[in-house]
């Protein structure tokens, strides 16, 4: 009988293992987010589930079909034939409670290398109908060729426990080295951007790092809008982490880590098809500048608005998701230049003739409408004043 792989169990931030005999173990899961980060807040009641109820759900998933799922995902890792007796050690360490997942990192040591990915697990109805889309929105955008910006994915499933309990998992890529971040006081009483690096500490981006990050967030989301059919990847927030960051000494990248849904959010009516391409585009240009510049201080506190630098952050990186963007139809062979012509100089006026399409996209109690409000016709102001000072710049262009 072939050697089956050693499971451990971990919590996020925690170095000591999880045991089946600790206290933990039979301790209920929490229901709200960031719970390792302010233990103060109260345990969910809303469904039995204990932290041992949510390992095992685990096990059972990655242990079907002789390991399957798992083995198929680490050999298109590792781009090598893999089978389970590869497979030394799986270490499942649950990170954090969101509004609709428990994600885990799943971390599988094969050939005495560790390859990472996340187990995704949704135990309330809620979550169960958002992973189930999810999935279905991550499988579509990352087929075909070029590495995705959101993970990939390699299957799904139910698993049910004593007593009539299920949960829905699926496994994608972990993207390593990449952290959450958000708007925050710097110890000068700055704002700034804080990436939440569990193993070096938490640190702050400068002026470029921070024009970078919003320069990333803008191309991806941007090289994933559908002109043809208005699908974009929304809702997405920063205050839910959706986001998370990769710097280095000489380069940061983003990546997404989540799509709930993939569909329209503004539909033309009027015009031929390059017009109603064109107006819709700018609609997602507004629509993207304002809720790039919207986090939460911290992650969880109050509604906080980035500084200027994230409009242009965003303008540029626009530019670039539309020249990378795979979506266009054939017949429009370049999008940027379309797209400059159609502006012709007019977004002064365009732009605040569509704000009230902007703003019907939130909920009239949502708590950033205020802070749109307060902001928006200073942000107007700068968004334009940043299309006619960086304009369409060509290749080779400085």
């Amino acid at each position: 009988m072939p050697p089956v792989p050693t499971f451990q169990f971990a919590i996020g931030g925690r170095h000591e293992p999880v045991l089946s005999s600790s206290d933990l173990w039979r301790q209920p899961l929490p229901f709200t987010r960031h719970h390792f980060r302010h233990r103060s807040e109260t345990i969910g009641q809303g469904l039995p589930w204990h932290h041992g109820d949510y390992f095992t759900a685990a096990c059972a998933f990655l242990e079907r079909h002789q390991f399957k799922m798992l083995v198929d995902a680490v050999a298109v890792r590792m781009a090598q034939h893999v089978t389970p007796a590869d497979i030394q050690l799986i270490r499942i360490t649950l990170m954090k409670h969101g509004e609709f997942y428990h994600p885990a990192q799943i971390r599988a040591t094969v050939f005495d290398q560790s390859i990472e990915f996340v187990l995704n697990t949704a135990i309330s109805q809620a979550g169960v109908d958002t992973l189930d889309q999810e999935y279905d929105c991550l499988k579509r955008l990352t087929q075909g060729a070029g590495t995705p910006f959101v993970p990939r994915v390699y299957g799904k499933g139910r698993v049910a426990i004593q007593n009539g309990r299920q949960a829905s998992m699926f496994l994608g890529d972990w993207f390593d080295g990449y952290h959450e971040f958000h708007l925050s006081h710097d110890p000068e009483g700055e704002q700034n951007v804080c990436v939440w690096d569990e193993t070096a500490g938490p640190f702050y981006l400068d002026t470029p790092q921070t024009y970078a990050l919003y320069y990333e967030t803008a191309r991806i989301l941007t090289s994933y809008y559908d002109p043809g059919s208005f699908h974009q990847i929304f809702p997405w927030h920063h205050a839910a982490g959706d986001f998370v960051v990769n710097v280095t000494k000489n380069n940061l990248s983003v990546r997404l880590v989540t799509v709930r849904k993939y569909g329209p959010v503004f539909t033309v009516s009027e015009g031929d098809a390059v017009h109603r391409m064109m107006t819709s585009l700018l609609l997602f240009l507004l629509d993207l500048s304002v809720r790039t510049r919207l986090d939460r201080l911290d992650g969880i506190g109050d509604i906080a608005w980035a500084e200027d630098v994230a409009v242009l952050g965003t303008w540029a990186g626009f530019l670039a998701g539309l020249s990378e963007n795979r979506f266009w139809p054939p017949e429009i062979g370049n999008p940027k230049a379309l797209f400059e012509a159609y502006l012709g100089g007019r977004h002064g006026v365009m732009l605040p003739e569509l704000l009230v399409a902007i703003l019907n996209t939130f909920h009239p109690d949502a708590p950033e409408v205020p802070v749109i409000l307060q902001h928006i016709e200073e942000h107007v102001a700068m968004l334009c004043q940043t299309i006619d000072g960086t304009g369409f710049p060509r290749p080779g262009m400085d």
